[in-house]
């Protein structure tokens, strides 16, 4: 029986969200300060098509639909402060 239950506890650790990646932290982080993704683009030195798939990722994952929606999502779950300078 107790490998029963290891069993479920995996598979609902697996089906648990992960944590966002650092860079994906930091695209998060931008996003939360209004800018557009052409602009996050240039401040992390990557694409801005690379920035949109990071956010369709990120809204898939998280079942956000809107930017707003991921960044509250973020500060809640205290992965990002809204307050940071």
């Amino acid at each position: 029986m107790r490998y029963r239950y290891a069993s479920r506890d995996l598979r609902n650790a697996r089906k648990a969200p992960r944590i966002p990646s650092s860079r994906e932290l930091q695209v998060i982080s931008l996003v939360a300060t209004g800018i557009s993704n052409a602009e996050i683009g240039l401040a992390l030195g990557i694409d801005e098509r690379t920035v949109e798939s990071h956010l369709r990722r990120l809204f898939d994952r998280y079942g956000a639909d809107s930017r707003t929606e991921l960044v509250t999502y973020s500060a809640h779950a205290g992965w990002i402060d809204l307050n940071a300078e």
